[in-house]
């Protein structure tokens, strides 16, 4: 990400959910500024929740270097029943040639190869050819309504004539509380309906409603084989893991295989399907992210693509731990009681 944003000419969009502290943060300030001074117009669309950790005078340094920043719902009186909705997205062009998404925030947490608990597991992508015009354009979304105003489609420091430059299908899936806030849920409801022979689902936080959860069950009852990559001990949200753990017992009694992370944090959000559809993006496998937050998920038709993920999901299981119908059935009764209090807020985790 920042090789683009050194190279770029014309523009760069950046939205963000997650906005910390630290070396990378004060790097990421530096390259976006210098962009700004050689004229490249620079946008910043930053959660406002989700940047409450960032050192406040970045953003002053941003817009001194000419740098539009809008911090995204912040808390007023007017709008506290928004409050709830937030941008989880991750989301990068440049030029309108090029974009990321994925599940990477801009902190020392990412900086690192998930080689101990303080630097965590994720997956981001870049991709190139005519999808990178349909994220630009959600980005674009967000940024209207934050801003009230967008560029002119036609404006060719944003959008490009881009030719394919892969053999990649993709669609792009955004889910916003004010225009298609189930989206993601849907596309997730989908391939699990329509899958055939197997899912491999890799999700930070694994805290589906119960449609989901009858579906991956429906699924193993078909002949699909189901395996799921969770946070183990190292997590963030202490919540979301007593609320998914709940759930865990029907999952486990039809066969479907539950592994925990145990090196790090892991953040990655990515679902194999039949081993030819890939769901990659900043969408976990919860509630929040299938009702709540804007969110943006790439579904990529390519056995290639598809196959390198399992071979990464491989990877990731082997340094895990399998959970066992036993470890939950005979989980300490204080856990229990934890885990079912937790699953009545299933809907807002």
């Amino acid at each position: 990400m920042l090789d683009e944003i050194r190279a770029a000419e014309k523009s760069i969009c950046f939205e963000t959910y997650i906005y910390w502290t630290g070396e990378i943060a004060h790097e990421f300030a530096d390259a976006l500024c210098d962009r700004s001074r050689a004229r490249v117009k620079v946008h910043a669309l930053l959660d406002w929740y989700g940047s409450i950790r960032m050192d406040g005078g970045l953003i002053k340094e941003m817009e001194a270097a000419g740098i539009e920043v809008v911090r995204f719902r912040p808390l007023k009186w007017y709008n506290v029943r928004r409050a709830n909705h937030r941008t989880h997205r991750k989301l990068l062009i440049v030029d309108g040639r090029v974009a990321f998404t994925g599940g990477v925030g801009i902190a020392e947490e990412w900086s690192g190869d998930a080689q101990d608990p303080n630097h965590w597991r994720d997956n981001h992508y870049r991709a190139c050819g005519p999808v990178v015009s349909l994220v630009l354009r959600r980005f674009f979304d967000n940024w209207t309504r934050a801003r009230q105003a967008s560029p002119r489609l036609d404006d060719p420091a944003y959008y490009q004539s881009l030719k394919p430059c892969g053999d990649s299908r993709i669609r792009v899936v955004a889910a916003s509380p004010l225009d298609g806030a189930e989206d993601i849920f849907k596309l997730f409801l989908q391939v699990i309906e329509d899958s055939r022979s197997c899912i491999y689902l890799a999700s930070a936080y694994f805290a589906p409603d119960e449609a989901l959860e009858n579906a991956l069950i429906e699924a193993v009852h078909r002949g699909v084989s189901v395996r799921i990559l969770i946070c183990g001990k190292h997590i963030d949200e202490t919540l979301v893991r007593y609320a998914s753990r709940e759930c865990w017992g029907r999952l486990l009694r039809v066969g479907v295989e539950i592994i925990e992370c145990q090196k790090t944090l892991f953040h990655t959000k990515a679902i194999v399907v039949d081993r030819i559809w890939t769901i990659v993006g900043s969408a976990n496998f919860d509630g929040r992210s299938c009702r709540i937050n804007d969110e943006l998920s790439l579904l990529v038709h390519d056995p290639d693509f598809a196959e390198l993920h399992v071979k990464v999901f491989g990877d990731d299981c082997a340094s895990g731990a399998a959970v066992t119908l036993d470890d939950w059935r005979y989980r300490p009764v204080k856990q229990r009681l934890l885990d079912w209090m937790a699953s009545w807020l299933r809907p807002q985790l």
